[in-house]
C-alpha cells in the first residue's frame, strides 16, 4: 500500500508543478513580449524626435547660409 501512496502522490504532484511552471513561462513570455511593444513605442518617439531635430537643424544651416550670402 505504501508504494502506491508514491504513485498517487506523483500523479497529482506532478501535474501541478507542470501547470505552475508553464504558467510561469507563459508569464514570462507576455512580460518579454510587453517591454519589446514598450522599446518599439520609445523608438517611434525617439525617431520623430530625431526627425524634428534635423530639421531643425537643417533650417539653421540653410539660414547661415543665407546670411553668408549677404
Amino acid at each position: 500500500m505504501k508504494n502506491n501512496k508514491g504513485y498517487f502522490l506523483s500523479l497529482v504532484v506532478f501535474p501541478i508543478l507542470l501547470l505552475i511552471l508553464s504558467i510561469f513561462f507563459v508569464k514570462l513570455l507576455e512580460l518579454r513580449i510587453s517591454l519589446a511593444q514598450g522599446m518599439e513605442n520609445e523608438l517611434k518617439i525617439l525617431e520623430e524626435v530625431f526627425k524634428e531635430e534635423a530639421k531643425m537643424v537643417n533650417n539653421t544651416t540653410y539660414w547661415q547660409y543665407v546670411r553668408h550670402l549677404h
